[in-house]
């Protein structure tokens, strides 16, 4: 009768001691997994920001871009006009001098 109460209290205290080590085992895994999730929530965090400013130097590279064509195409449209005007003015003032010349032998 005095083996089996200690069998009885060995196997109970085995018992304790398996579950003890299962809840320990449980508050591991939970302690691990939270610093796996942290880990890579920060590590998504910046390769998002990575990803983020290497796409913001992407669009400033191209808005430079399109501003670069638009100065070069409006200097362009420009340099036309003038020479367009320059062109008008020429033709304006021969057309005067030969209608000055054309009076000026009525005259004579």
């Amino acid at each position: 009768s005095e083996l089996l109460e200690q069998k009885r209290r060995v196997e109970l205290q085995l018992e304790t001691l398996e579950q003890r080590w299962a809840l320990e085992k449980e508050q591991w895994q939970a302690k691990l997994l939270r610093k796996f999730e942290e880990r890579s929530a920060a590590e998504e965090q910046r390769i998002k920001e990575k990803l983020t400013a290497a796409r913001d130097k992407q669009i400033d590279a191209v808005i430079g871009k399109l501003y670069g064509e638009q100065e070069a195409k409006l200097a362009q449209i420009e340099a036309q006009h003038k020479r367009d005007l320059e062109e008008a003015a020429a033709r304006h003032k021969s057309a005067l001098d030969a209608a000055h010349a054309s009076a000026a032998e009525a005259e004579a």
